[in-house]
């Protein structure tokens, strides 16, 4: 069990020291002149050795067959769920950076004075983008593919809508603080739609937890109550088919749970 636990912690040590160095870099991988790897094939790659290394240093090559893909998974997953978690922060922060820039405008400020004031005024993470945004207009970019530049990062359809309102009333004229007022209600309602939503689907969210931790907890039981009854899980080639088999069918479960438990709108 100790040596299973090593390989799969290894992957997502591994996985994050490859982020956190592709991410301070910047860019793809070269690997030669003319030839560029992305950075993801990058990061599973290194996994998959190092999940050959770490079972051949504990004397089990074969479960690097199956850890190294599965630290690659839980690390990935990490970086994703980071990442969700952030955007809905950014999201939660948009109403009210909205409103901000519109009562700017309205006491007569610009549209870059307005961005600058929400850099300045509002925390990160959205503030952090917004100032990244200004910096880029006073190199010379447009204010409007400044905008599109924080929605690619924000991959929200909410600051999608705000950046399509921005574009037309620049092309056609129009009142820009009454615009966003709206969109900024909108948003608002949206997200009280979607904490109802949440509230509503809670308990099928809180059965997939029970479900996914009630086998982890049974086999930790198990394996301290009655060793001998659960070792060949783990010793005999047969149980670790079986082990890998109903991983597996878990996941299957938890991600129909998760679907059945989500509501588009």
């Amino acid at each position: 069990m100790v040596r299973l636990t090593v390989c799969l912690l290894g992957g997502v040590v591994v996985f994050a020291a490859v982020t956190a160095l592709g991410s301070r870099k910047g860019g793809p991988v070269t690997a030669s002149p003319g030839r560029r790897i992305d950075r993801d094939k990058a990061r599973a790659w290194s996994l998959v050795v190092m999940g050959v290394a770490v079972s051949v240093l504990i004397s089990r090559p074969g479960l690097a067959v199956v850890f190294g893909p599965l630290g690659w998974l839980g690390g990935a997953w990490a970086k994703r769920a980071a990442a969700q978690r952030r955007r809905q922060r950014m999201e939660q922060q948009l109403p009210d950076a909205l409103g901000l820039i519109g009562n700017a405008m309205s006491a007569g400020f610009s549209l870059l004075q307005s961005l600058g004031m929400v850099a300045r005024e509002v925390p990160a993470p959205l503030g952090a983008a917004f100032r990244k945004s200004v910096g880029a207009v006073n190199l010379g970019v447009d204010v409007t593919q400044a905008m599109e530049q924080i929605a690619a990062e924000m991959q929200s359809e909410d600051f999608d809508t705000v950046v399509m309102a921005v574009t037309i009333q620049r092309r056609t004229g129009g009142n820009l603080p009454r615009i966003l007022e709206v969109v900024a209600a909108t948003i608002r309602e949206r997200q009280r739609l979607n904490g109802k939503i949440k509230s509503l689907t809670a308990q099928g969210r809180l059965t997939a937890v029970v479900v996914a931790l009630l086998p982890l907890v049974l086999i930790f039981v198990m394996s301290k109550m009655m060793p001998e009854y659960i070792a060949p899980l783990f010793e005999q080639r047969l149980g670790q088919v079986l082990l890998v088999l109903s991983g597996v069918s878990e996941l299957i479960g938890l991600w129909m749970v998760n679907r059945i438990s989500q509501l588009n709108y």
